[in-house]
């Protein structure tokens, strides 16, 4: 399963330098639209510094051991990425800034 997670991972990055964007920030995104920066993961996951995108909270999760599963949403354009990380318990969506019709203030 670890090769599976790690050619996703690749996969992923490959897309994610070939699509094009409008913005380079990524934020997590909830059911109903609104955006929190992706420090919000630090209370399941500590210490995310330096982690600004899907394929960076990839590397890092998986550099600690953890399975993860990552699903590009090809509708959105490289603008959306699932990944879930089962140990944690914890499935989230990142999107693009222009994604997000508001923010979470915390």
């Amino acid at each position: 399963m670890k090769i599976i997670a790690k050619l996703a991972l690749i996969i992923f990055v490959i897309l994610s330098a070939t699509a094009p964007a409008e913005s380079s920030e990524w934020f997590l995104v909830s059911r109903h639209g609104e955006c929190a920066e992706i420090k919000v993961l630090e209370k399941k996951i500590p210490d995310l510094s330096g982690v600004d995108s899907p394929a960076t909270f990839i590397k890092v999760v998986q550099e600690r051991g953890y399975e993860v599963a990552v699903k590009e949403i090809r509708e959105l354009n490289g603008n959306a990425v699932q990944v879930d990380v089962p140990a944690k318990g914890l499935a989230v969506m990142f999107v693009k800034k222009e994604l997000c019709k508001e923010f979470i203030q915390k």
